[in-house]
């Protein structure tokens, strides 16, 4: 199936290309699509144009079941379905609040002291 979908000047806007795979009942099986311009399916719309993917009214669910794990930008960040974050790289964030820190080196702009460098000073300082 190819269809030209034309603007309100009758000026074609957008060229659809459909290969059908199968026919059943009705319901027709696309082997692949190509679609020039946003396409819209309910709430979700996909923008070519401008490369993103938007949810109109409610929030965009990605993996909503919880059955398999997100992998994004070619598995440099991945969260797994226990809701662990794994990331190839820096995370920057203006604040970042957790109950509990693991670090091989905790650094403060340009200080940096290891496990046993902090170990030394608190029990020299009889703080340890």
């Amino acid at each position: 199936i190819t269809t030209s979908l034309s603007s309100s000047r009758g000026i074609p806007s957008q060229i659809a290309t459909f290969p059908l795979v199968a026919r059943n009942d009705g319901i027709d099986v696309l082997g692949s699509a190509t679609i020039g311009g946003p396409l819209t399916v309910g709430l979700i719309t996909i923008d070519d144009m401008n490369a993103s993917i938007n949810s109109m009214g409610e929030s965009l669910k990605l993996q909503s079941l919880g059955l398999s794990n997100i992998e994004l930008m070619a598995g440099k960040v991945t969260i797994d379905t226990s809701g662990n974050l794994k990331v190839k790289g820096e995370i920057t964030a203006e604040k970042v609040t957790t109950d509990e820190v693991e670090t091989k080196k905790l650094c403060i702009e340009d200080v940096c002291v290891t496990k046993d460098e902090l170990k030394r000073l608190l029990e020299q300082n009889e703080i340890y």
